[in-house]
């Protein structure tokens, strides 16, 4: 994972949106543009570790499932947290551990 320089507003860590993309690795503005129309944070431009953890988590489930995976079965699924919890284990994925990993990147 690329090493970005995190600032803080109001002693809350925050990355602009060049930053946030290069943290969860997407390269297409495109991309980054969907995934944060999930969560209405078009008109978002410092993003805080809430924000990325909720963009993370899409990641996730768009990349376990590529072409079967969507942005809209994501938000269905997000709305019910023991569900979505449910189908990453179906998967083999460890929701909390990877999110406690991604938090623990952006504080390094």
């Amino acid at each position: 994972m690329p090493t970005v320089e995190v600032t803080a507003i109001n002693s809350c860590p925050v990355l602009n949106v060049t930053q946030a993309r290069q943290c969860l690795g997407i390269q297409s503005p495109t991309t980054f543009n969907a995934d944060r129309e999930v969560f209405n944070l078009q008109q978002v431009h410092h993003f805080t570790q809430a924000d990325l953890v909720q963009l993370f988590t899409l990641r996730l489930w768009l990349q376990a499932r590529p072409g079967v995976n969507s942005r809209e079965s994501f938000k269905r699924f997000y709305r019910q947290p023991a569900l979505l919890n449910l189908k990453f284990q179906q998967w083999g994925i460890h929701l909390d551990e990877r999110i406690q990993h991604f938090k623990e990147s952006l504080s390094s």
